[in-house]
C-alpha cells in the first residue's frame, strides 16, 4: 500500500508529466518535453473494505501548461519561473524565454483569501470555518512562493502572452507580451473573467462571463503604445 501511495503523490511535486505530440490518426510522434507535475497530497482513512484514499492538491502549488499555434510551434513553461520554452512546428527548441524576477513571496493573506474562495458559488464560509480551515493547511508543506505563469497563448503573428498567477477572486490579471524573436513587449492587465481565445493582428477574441455565468464572446481592437 504505501508503494502505491507514493506512486500518485509527492509532496515536493516532483512527478513527471510528459508533453507529447500525435499526428491527425492518433499516432505518437515524440515527446516534446518531460516536466515536474503539481505537488499532491495523500491521506487515507479507515482500514479494510472502509479503507479511503484522498488526493488534495496542495495550494499554490504550480502546475506545467503548453500551448500550440494552428501551424504547429508550442511554448511550454513549467509555472514556477518566469521561464518559457519555445518550439519550432518540428518540435525542436528555438528559444527559452526569461524574465529576471521571481515570483511573489506567499502570505498568510495569500491562504487566507485562498480558502475563502474555495467555496465558489457556494454559502461562504464563517470565521470559524475559515480558520479551522487555515489550520489545516498550515499542517501541508507549501510553497514560498506563488506559481508564475498559468497560461500561454500563441498569437497568430507569433507573440507569447504568458499570463501571470492570480487568486481566485482576484478581479483582474495581468498579463506579459513578448515577440516573436522572444523580446518582452509589454504587459496588458484585463479583468479576470475574460479567457483569451485567439489573438490575430490587432484584435484579440475573448469569451467573457458575466456575474450570472452567462458567457459571450467578444472581439476587441489592441492598440499598441
Amino acid at each position: 500500500m504505501e508503494d502505491a501511495l507514493e506512486s500518485i503523490s509527492d509532496p515536493l511535486g516532483s512527478r513527471a508529466e510528459y508533453l507529447v505530440r500525435h499526428d491527425l490518426e492518433g499516432a505518437l510522434i515524440d515527446t516534446v518535453a518531460t516536466l515536474r507535475g503539481r505537488a499532491t497530497r495523500v491521506s487515507t482513512q479507515g482500514s479494510g473494505t472502509n479503507f479511503s484514499i484522498q488526493i488534495m492538491r496542495v495550494p499554490f502549488s504550480p502546475a506545467p501548461v503548453a500551448t500550440a499555434s494552428p501551424d504547429g510551434r508550442m511554448a511550454v513553461t513549467t509555472g514556477r519561473s518566469y521561464e518559457f520554452s519555445a518550439y519550432d512546428p518540428a518540435g525542436t527548441l528555438d528559444r527559452i524565454v526569461r524574465v529576471a524576477e521571481e515570483p511573489p513571496t506567499r502570505t498568510e493573506a495569500h491562504l487566507e483569501a485562498w480558502v475563502r474562495s474555495s467555496t465558489g458559488d457556494r454559502e461562504p464560509m464563517d470565521d470559524a470555518q475559515v480558520e479551522a480551515a487555515l489550520r489545516s493547511y498550515r499542517e501541508i508543506v507549501l510553497p514560498d512562493r506563488l506559481p508564475a505563469w498559468n497560461s500561454l497563448v500563441i498569437a497568430d503573428g507569433g507573440e507569447v502572452w504568458a499570463r501571470r498567477f492570480a487568486i481566485r477572486g482576484a478581479e483582474t490579471v495581468v498579463r506579459d507580451v513578448f515577440g516573436s524573436d522572444g523580446s518582452l513587449l509589454g504587459q496588458v492587465v484585463a479583468p479576470a473573467g475574460l479567457r483569451i481565445q485567439h489573438i490575430a493582428g490587432s484584435r484579440l477574441t475573448v469569451i467573457s462571463t458575466d456575474y450570472l455565468g452567462v458567457e459571450r464572446v467578444e472581439v476587441y481592437e489592441l492598440q499598441m503604445p
